[in-house]
């Protein structure tokens, strides 16, 4: 009779861990494969809902397709101008503010030429 062949594989110490650790890694490959799954149909699921989404976009936005109303038109014309008259500048009342009582302030601001006491005015004022 021969004598047996040793065993390749683990030492004796380790078979019971490695037994163990099949028993348990069974059930941890089935969730693996149960998370892949539940990934791939939430991934799905969401590439769904987004193309539905653009698709009633896209619906709304033909249903809406009716020319815009008067009160849209209103409310996005551009403003008249407000300066036509150059004369009517809101500069020149405040040139003409220290203006007489009889006098127009825009006239008179219209009209003001730079004096010497305004020169010695700015002088005194800004420190030169």
């Amino acid at each position: 009779m021969a004598s047996p062949r040793p065993r390749l594989g683990l030492p004796p110490e380790w078979r019971g861990s490695a037994l163990a650790s099949r028993r348990l890694s069974g059930p941890v490959f089935r969730r693996r494969d149960q998370l892949c799954l539940l990934c791939l149909g939430l991934a799905f699921s969401c590439v769904a809902l987004v193309a539905v989404g653009i698709g009633a976009v896209g619906l709304a936005w033909m249903v809406m397709e009716a020319p815009p109303s008067s009160v849209y038109h209103n409310l996005t014309a551009s403003p008249p101008l407000a300066l036509t008259d150059s004369r009517k500048n809101g500069y020149f009342m405040l040139l003409g503010f220290d203006a007489l009582g009889e006098q127009d302030p825009l006239q008179a601001g219209y009209e003001r030429k730079v004096e010497e006491s305004d020169l010695r005015d700015c002088e005194r004022l800004y420190g030169r």
